[in-house]
């Protein structure tokens, strides 16, 4: 039978966390209880899984917007609320997948979505972000979320590492990951076509720290 446990966070992760872990032979997936439950917080903004009734025109209004998904695979797509809502859906019933929303902790206001994805046998995850919200850019948002859920994966889940990729031309996104304590570990020369002509992939990495450090 499955193992259910709910424990608080540590101080030194500097955020509250409600959640519950499902464990079989040591491999961790997410349920549906957890998803119900799940928050993290800091001063300034929250994590909450994103469920269906979270797709809004303003999220639509974003995944339209060029500016928004020009460093992303999500250009290529064509967007609607229906799609929207269907992918919302699957990253909901996906045992794998963590999809958050990022709030504004003073007006809950829905400002970009968090995403981790498991790699059970492995066990390591990937993390993708990203501020929809044009006016809420610059502001350190995306870093503090990326923080907070990069410190769940690897303090409380336990993982050995969490990873991410980004176009090198997206200086933004760099940047928030390496304020989040990613370094960099990989450089794919040439390997994205964009409107800016051919830029490299950039792969970065944090590891879980040495047990007793």
């Amino acid at each position: 039978m499955p193992l259910i446990s709910r424990i608080s966070a540590s101080e030194s992760a500097r955020c509250s966390i409600l959640y519950f872990i499902v464990a079989m032979e040591e491999l961790i997936t997410f349920d549906e209880r957890l998803k119900q439950e799940f928050l993290l917080s800091d001063q300034r903004i929250q994590l909450r899984c994103l469920r269906v009734e979270d797709v809004h025109e303003d999220y639509l209004e974003w995944m339209r917007n060029p500016e928004v998904t020009r460093y992303s695979q999500w250009r290529f797509f064509t967007h609607s609320l229906d799609s929207l809502a269907a992918y919302a859906w699957n990253a909901w019933n996906d045992p794998n997948v963590l999809f958050c929303s990022i709030r504004l902790v003073d007006s809950e206001r829905h400002i970009g979505n968090i995403k981790l994805t498991l790699q059970l046998n492995d066990r390591i995850a990937e993390i993708s972000v990203l501020i929809g919200a044009t006016d809420c850019w610059g502001k350190g948002y995306a870093t503090a979320a990326i923080r907070m859920l990069s410190d769940y994966a690897l303090k409380v889940l336990a993982l050995r590492k969490v990873y991410a990729g980004a176009y090198s031309s997206n200086i933004g996104s760099i940047r928030a990951f390496e304020k989040a304590g990613f370094k960099i570990e990989a450089r794919f020369q040439r390997h994205f076509l964009t409107s800016e002509g051919e830029v490299d992939g950039v792969y970065f990495a944090r590891f879980a720290e040495p047990k007793g450090s």
